[in-house]
């Protein structure tokens, strides 16, 4: 999770639209098109035979980014970031 009191300077840079997070967690979204970040939660499930992830809905704030365990609910695609080292 993206602590609210992190610094740009902690985060990665910018990964491409079409790559996706390893980990799950929230991680910032770049609207490419009007230039507004937000928040959303990378989600990962494991089922019997298949695994499924998708992108929460967005959110201006980390905490109810971090609250939303929903799939799927942003269609697009964005450049994203997270922090450089994993969260304790």
């Amino acid at each position: 999770m993206i602590p609210s009191t992190t610094r740009a300077r902690e985060l990665t840079d910018w990964y491409p639209a079409d790559a996706f997070p390893v980990h799950p967690g929230v991680y910032e979204l770049l609207n490419s098109s009007t230039g507004v970040a937000f928040y959303s939660r990378w989600i990962i499930r494991n089922f019997a035979y298949w695994k499924i992830s998708g992108w929460s809905r967005g959110h201006s704030t980390v905490d109810d980014a971090e609250a939303d365990h929903k799939f799927g609910v942003v269609q697009e695609k964005w450049q994203w970031r997270g922090l450089k080292e994993q969260a304790c």
